[in-house]
């Protein structure tokens, strides 16, 4: 299933993961992934700031918390 809501979601690897397939990204702590797609809840379709692309476990990423400042003039 793919979530139009996910295009816009940037998450943080939490845990490195070696892939065990050609279609997966090698995961190290701390990068960034822009989420293009889910397919379900386990593993899910990305981008790394290097323009790799592949599928990961969602196990492995947190959410990156984006603080937007509200201008409440």
């Amino acid at each position: 299933m793919r979530h139009a809501e996910a295009e816009k979601q940037v998450v943080v690897v939490t845990n490195q993961y070696r892939s065990r397939w050609p279609k997966e990204l090698d995961l190290e702590h701390g990068d960034l992934i822009q989420v293009l797609f889910k397919d379900d809840e386990s593993w899910w379709f990305g981008r790394l700031a290097n323009g790799d692309e592949g599928y990961f476990p969602s196990s492995c990423v947190e959410l990156l918390q984006v603080h937007t400042h509200l201008d409440n003039t």
